[in-house]
């Protein structure tokens, strides 16, 4: 997470002729509603509410959220969806740190640019190379990369002494929960399918070897973080105005703790962030005025059981497969997104990411 709060901390500085046309500094001082999952033809009902089980790839599945809803809305059908994984090992491996190790921490921005550049495998032709490895985790793509983190980084090959599958499996305890037959079931099907290497993302290399990228038809990704608690707002109001959604660079911990002030008042100001920030990458979907005070509703990468603790209620597919953008957790089949209000969120929101269109 080092890697990412530095990221995170870094001012960029956009002249207002970069902006999007539909993003205003405002000083809004009404709540006008608008809900991006509202409509049974909405895009985001075409992507899956992801879980990164603990995985650092937040802002991975942050992008490829972005740039799903945009081709989605655009009409673009030339592939399914962005595999999360498959961008951040694109954004790594292709673009900013050649032969990287992890996939973890990084810039929606940078992910963005390198899917526009290189294009994307399709998300069914990724699930299917990494199908082999990922059924010893329950499907879950995220924690075969905690897998592979722990037991690639900083190795010379795979397991060349006796006793380093035994320290890397007494590792692992402390990050993922899988038994011993799990991990030594993927062990011996990354042996066998002889994926020797010395990081994961060469390992995803050969995973991804002669998989024929889709161009990616979305505008530059630009990230704002100038400005005061209420211009941001006025940033991601804006953009919901026009039907899309903002990616949002915060403190993930302000997600549980609605006291949090991470921040500070000012977001032009980058001065003494709390180390208790725990930096995060999630998307701002709705708003709407609940009990009289303007809420934004969080499109999170926990998984669709989430269900905010500081959050002054959910939205939910339920089990009659209805939209409600209030329920109960015993209402959800699936929980799409959690309002919280705009005064505990702007204070520990870092940056607003838009599309440049």
């Amino acid at each position: 997470m080092t890697l990412f709060l530095f990221l995170f901390l870094v001012v960029l500085k956009l002249d207002a002729q970069q902006l999007p046309k539909y993003v205003q500094f405002k000083n809004s001082s009404q709540c006008p509603s608008y809900d991006l999952n509202a409509g049974s033809n909405s895009p985001l009902r075409k992507i899956p509410v992801y879980d990164q089980d603990g995985y650092g790839m937040c802002y991975a599945y942050t992008a490829a959220q972005l740039v799903d809803f945009y081709r989605i809305k655009a009409g673009d059908k030339s592939y399914d969806l962005t595999n999360p994984s498959y961008a951040a090992w694109l954004t790594y491996y292709k673009s900013r740190f050649l032969k990287a190790g992890s996939l973890r921490a990084g810039y929606q921005t940078e992910v963005v640019d390198a899917l526009r550049k290189y294009g994307s495998c399709t998300n069914h032709d990724v699930t299917r190379r990494l199908s082999a490895l990922t059924k010893h985790t329950g499907g879950s793509e995220s924690e075969l990369m905690t897998f592979l983190d722990i037991a690639y980084n900083n190795r010379g090959g795979f397991f060349r002494e006796p006793n380093d599958w035994k320290s890397v499996s007494s590792s692992m305890s402390s990050y993922i929960e899988m038994g011993c037959s799990q991990k030594n079931a993927l062990k011996d099907e990354l042996s066998k399918m002889e994926l020797y290497s010395v990081s994961t993302s060469e390992v995803l290399e050969k995973m991804f070897d002669g998989c024929r990228p889709k161009k990616v038809n979305v505008p530059e990704l630009i990230s704002i973080n100038q400005g005061t608690d209420r211009e941001l707002r006025g940033i991601i109001e804006g953009a919901l105005a026009k039907g899309y959604p903002t990616g949002l660079s915060m403190c993930g911990n302000a997600l549980h703790n609605s006291q949090l002030r991470g921040l500070g008042p000012a977001l032009i100001s980058r001065e003494n962030p709390k180390d208790i920030c725990g930096p995060h990458a999630v998307l701002a979907v709705a708003q709407a005025n609940i009990n009289g005070e303007c809420n934004v509703m969080i499109r999170n990468s926990w998984g669709a059981d989430w269900y905010g603790e500081t959050a002054t209620t959910c939205a939910c597919i339920t089990h009659s497969n209805a939209y409600k953008s209030s329920c109960t957790r015993e209402e959800a089949k699936e929980v799409v997104g959690c309002w919280f209000r705009y005064s505990d969120i702007l204070p520990n929101t870092g940056s607003v990411d838009v599309f440049k269109n």
